[in-house]
């Protein structure tokens, strides 16, 4: 979803089921119909009663209904509300990932391809 998303970066959700929260434009999180499990971070650009056209900000890499057509309106299952500041994680002395582990704040990245 680059630009407007990093990989990797936190977002806040809310569930899709709120009445009038899915809407055009909106950048949701949709069940991978390619994946079982497996979720997707895409924007809304069509939205029908019974499905959805959904799309990556970043068309030249994204895998999203120019691939695999639209979605049924049930596989969409959270709506982003709200993306927290990037920042960068400080390392281990051996170059792994290190720092807290801010997911334990209550905030948790998306998985699924973002882009």
């Amino acid at each position: 979803m680059l630009p407007t998303l990093a990989p990797g970066q936190l977002v806040v959700t809310i569930p899709a089921v709120v009445p009038g929260v899915v809407r055009r434009g909106s950048i949701v999180v949709v069940d991978d119909p390619r994946a079982e499990g497996r979720g997707m971070v895409k924007r809304v650009v069509r939205l029908g009663p019974d499905e959805a056209w959904v799309e990556g900000d970043n068309p030249s890499s994204s895998t999203d209904s120019r691939m695999f057509g639209s979605v049924p309106r049930s596989s969409i299952r959270r709506v982003v509300v709200a993306r927290l500041p990037s920042w960068p994680r400080p390392s281990g002395r051996d170059g792994s990932p290190g720092g807290h582990d801010h997911r334990s704040q209550g905030a948790r990245p998306i998985g699924g391809g973002l882009g």
